[in-house]
């Protein structure tokens, strides 16, 4: 890796900013990576995720104002 030799004081501060960024900017693609390790396709699997929990949340909103449950045959 090359050394980078700051002579200024405002270059300093700007060194420090730089890093600052690409160490957050790394530590993101990090998460991302290790969040859809062994996913080929990760938009597939948020899209299908947040289509599951619409449809679950609109049968618990149909279940409850339609006085529904379980239905019971007596023999």
């Amino acid at each position: 890796m090359a050394t980078l030799r700051v002579v200024q004081c405002t270059g300093r501060v700007w060194f420090k900013e730089t890093r600052r960024r690409q160490l957050a900017e790394a530590a993101e693609k990090r998460q991302k990576e290790s969040t859809h390790r062994g996913i080929k396709n990760p938009e597939a699997v948020e899209r299908k995720k947040k289509k599951q929990e619409e449809i679950e949340k609109q049968a618990m909103s149909t279940s409850t104002s339609g006085g529904g449950g379980l239905r019971v045959d007596l023999i």
